[in-house]
């Protein structure tokens, strides 16, 4: 989406932040919890919640490099000192899934994507850090603006997303 926005063949785009607000115009819109697809049988399925130390040298399958989520988490594993053992790297988060229900690793995901497609003999747990989001933006190139029909599909995204987030995924626990 960065390179459509950019070469102007898109007037405006979702995209997962961080966004480099020297580029864009950006609009938060929606945010989810990174979590973890876990097999029933491995022993982190029995926590309530998932530390960053929970996954030091337990292998992992998560979205690949081209994936802003892989930065922010990966970063996130950094800072904490735990170093995972990346298994796989893959541009469809329903991998992930197989692999834990495989027992295989752990599959990081996020939130609505696992709940929407889950994998028989897995949980789905949520970290300790309630930072560990997804946060996406509605975006538009800087010193540009915007034609009527964009603006018409802003207000149109913005206004159906208020009209409808009491019906939009929620995470089943208190959480």
């Amino acid at each position: 989406m960065d390179k459509m926005l950019q070469n102007e063949d898109a007037e405006i785009g979702f995209i997962a932040g961080p966004v480099d607000v020297t580029k864009y115009n950006a609009e938060f819109f929606t945010s989810h919890k990174h979590c973890l697809v876990i097999n029933n049988s491995h022993p982190l399925a029995l926590k309530d919640k998932i530390a960053y130390k929970d996954l030091d040298r337990q292998p992992i399958a998560l979205e690949g490099r081209n994936f802003k989520p892989y930065y922010n988490n990966m970063n996130r594993f950094l800072r904490a000192g735990v170093q995972p053992i990346i298994l796989l790297e893959t541009t469809e988060i329903a991998l992930t899934h197989k692999i834990a229900s495989m027992n295989k690793g752990i599959g990081l995901s996020v939130d609505f994507q696992a709940w929407s497609n889950p994998y028989p003999n897995t949980i789905i747990k949520p970290f300790e850090d309630i930072e560990c989001v997804w946060n996406t933006y509605l975006v538009y190139k800087k010193e540009k603006i915007i034609s009527p029909e964009v603006d018409a599909f802003r207000n149109f995204a913005f206004s159906w997303l208020e009209e409808n987030k009491d019906n939009l995924f929620k995470w089943t626990t208190n959480d």
